[in-house]
């Protein structure tokens, strides 16, 4: 009897230390990887990356920093000429094709601009782990600091999101002119609470690799965080935390009403212009703490430097035909009335679906499609669906020889798709039966209030009499920025200001 319960015995104590043998031998393989699984969670699909350089509407020099045969750190500096330069951090979501739009309005200030794409991104080499992020960030500031003649004190820190952490970090053995962070997170141990309800570093034996909340405590230099209210990835009471740890007497708060996690300059962007324009001039403010909406009026010290948008509007380039907010419509048609744009391409990318198949759009349009699908994926979990892009004169001539009205299609030469930089999305059909469809009017809904922060336009939005043709709610042309931001700022259509521009009537 003993020795059968003895066998017994021994039976089950195989069956439970197998089981806890596999789960202690996964546990240290998971410890041994800790560093390769952190990097992943914090920059998702850099391995996936592809090695390309920006794509942006402006001149930039690119910096290419070989250290081997097989390892690079790419990057691009702006010259403005000026004895002041802003280095730039980025956040997680890709290479520096993401952020260029951040770039451009540091450019506009007059500033210089240095900005490097972390290892694994955009050329540079290897992964974006804790050691090489660090790494890279110190030779490439040390490369242009020395090609550049640029001084420590005439440099400006801004960064996004997870760069706020590189950025703070190389702060600590670097005094810079002033620090502004935009979206930051507080540390990775808040961040790992947030996503999986506990530290997920502490399991992994991993310390804390950006402890903003910690490091900003220290700091000598002014500060200005910037945070939408609406962030679902770092909500705005980590950047809250940052401030409460900063020093009172030079830190700054914007909270930006009504915005996520993405886009946050561009949200109310004249406005948020005026305040940064302040405190890269002058490092400081009236008050502390500012909430910033459509209403908000900037400070008096400085509001009569700022530029009135209607006049930098006014100043863009609506005749040529190459132009990206070249005006064609009802009675206005291109130049050469055959056009072709120079600088087609295939329709493609992570977040868009080209239904036909083979269609194309100017590059300039095409990255900030693909810009604004991502955040579109992030809220419907679907990409942006093209069923036209480019088409050609003749295209256009063989769609008016099947008798299509002049209200619904253009004539040869007259249409917004010839420029290759409009596009109709899921179908065309009409308004009423276009929104009567639940998804697409969401869809529509969402394009409407978003769709001018990635520089697009709802072309047809008031029917024939206003501006020439019938509503259609699918049809969105890209005119940059600037011109899409005004338009929906005044809540009129292209068509309208470009008449009311062109005639004695009063402004806009």
């Amino acid at each position: 009897m003993n020795k059968l319960l003895k066998k017994i015995c021994n039976k089950k104590f195989r069956y439970l230390i197998y089981p806890l043998f596999l789960i202690i031998f996964s546990y240290l393989i998971i410890i041994i990887s800790a560093e390769k699984i952190e990097t992943s969670l914090i920059f998702p699909g850099w391995d996936k990356e592809e090695n390309i350089q920006l794509s942006a509407p402006f001149d930039y020099e690119n910096v290419d920093i070989s250290l081997s045969q097989k390892e690079h750190i790419s990057g691009i500096f702006i010259d403005n000429k000026s004895e002041k330069t802003i280095f730039y951090f980025q956040g997680n979501g890709g290479n520096l094709n993401y952020y260029y739009d951040d770039i451009q309005i540091l450019k506009d200030f007059g500033y210089n601009v240095m900005a490097l794409n972390y290892p694994g991104f955009g050329g540079s080499s290897l992964s974006p782990n804790r050691k090489n992020t660090q790494k890279y960030v110190e030779i490439f500031y040390s490369f242009i600091k020395k090609e550049k003649k640029i001084d420590n004190s005439d440099i400006t820190i801004f960064a996004y999101s997870i760069g706020s952490g590189i950025a703070l970090n190389f702060s600590k053995s670097h005094t810079v002119d002033k620090i502004i962070l935009v979206a930051p997170l507080s540390s990775l141990f808040e961040m790992s609470v947030k996503e999986y309800g506990f530290i997920l570093q502490k399991y992994l034996f991993l310390s804390e690799r950006f402890n903003n909340k910690e490091n900003i405590k220290y700091l000598k230099s002014p500060l200005l965080i910037i945070h939408g209210d609406k962030d679902p990835l770092i909500p705005l009471k980590q950047g809250k935390g940052i401030y409460e740890n900063a020093p009172k007497e030079t830190s700054y708060f914007l909270e930006i009403k009504n915005i996520g996690h993405n886009l946050v300059l561009q949200k109310y962007k004249n406005i948020t212009k005026g305040f940064l324009k302040i405190f890269l001039e002058k490092g400081k403010f009236e008050k502390k703490y500012y909430s910033i909406d459509e209403n908000t009026k900037i400070p008096e010290i400085e509001k009569e430097k700022v530029i009135d948008p209607l006049e930098k509007i006014k100043k863009l380039d609506f005749i040529s035909d190459f132009s990206l907010t070249k005006y064609v419509g009802i009675g206005t048609s291109f130049k050469k009335i055959d056009y072709i744009p120079d600088t087609l391409t295939r329709i493609r990318g992570n977040y868009i679906k080209d239904i036909k198949g083979g269609q194309m759009l100017r590059k300039e349009a095409l990255v900030a499609l693909d810009e604004m699908g991502k955040d579109f994926y992030t809220k419907f979990g679907v990409k942006i669906a093209v069923v036209s892009g480019y088409r050609s004169y003749l295209h256009q001539m063989q769609i008016k020889a099947n008798a299509c009205p002049d209200t619904l299609c253009s004539k040869p030469g007259y249409s917004e798709h010839q420029s290759g930089l409009a596009i109709d999305l899921w179908e065309t059909t009409t308004e009423k039966e276009f929104l009567s469809k639940k998804e697409l009017n969401s869809y529509f809904l969402w394009l409407k209030e978003n769709a001018h922060l990635y520089g697009f336009h709802n072309s047809y939005q008031n029917g024939v009499e206003i501006d020439g043709y019938e509503k259609e709610p699918w049809h969105w042309r890209y005119i940059e920025k600037d011109l899409a931001t005004y338009l929906y700022e005044k809540k009129i259509s292209f068509s309208q200001f470009y008449k009311k521009i062109n005639t004695k009537e009063s402004k806009y």
